[in-house]
C-alpha cells in the first residue's frame, strides 16, 4: 500500500503552496482549490499529485535527493540526526 500522509507532510505540501502563490505561479482560486486538495489527502501519493507542476516541489524534491545522498556517506549512528 502507499504510505498515508502525515501531518508534517501537508504542512510542507502547503508551504510549497504558499510560495508558489507568492511567486505568482498561482491564482488565489488555484491556491485554495488545492489546499483543499492537500487537507483531504491521505497518501503521499495525493499530496505528490497536487504539487508536481510546480517548480518549488521540483526544487524542494532535488534538494531532499541530494540530502539523502550524502547522509549515505554518514555514519549510521549519525545519519539519525539528520533524517
Amino acid at each position: 500500500g502507499e504510505l498515508r500522509a502525515s501531518d508534517r507532510a501537508r504542512e510542507r505540501a502547503a508551504r510549497l503552496l504558499r510560495s508558489a502563490y507568492k511567486n505568482g505561479r498561482l491564482e488565489l482560486d488555484e491556491l485554495e482549490e488545492r489546499s483543499a486538495h492537500i487537507e483531504a489527502a491521505r497518501t503521499r501519493a495525493e499530496l505528490r499529485s497536487v504539487l508536481r507542476d510546480l517548480p518549488e516541489y521540483r526544487r524542494w524534491r532535488r534538494r531532499m535527493r541530494r540530502r539523502r545522498l550524502w547522509l549515505w556517506l554518514l555514519p549510521r549512528r549519525l545519519r539519525r540526526r539528520f533524517l
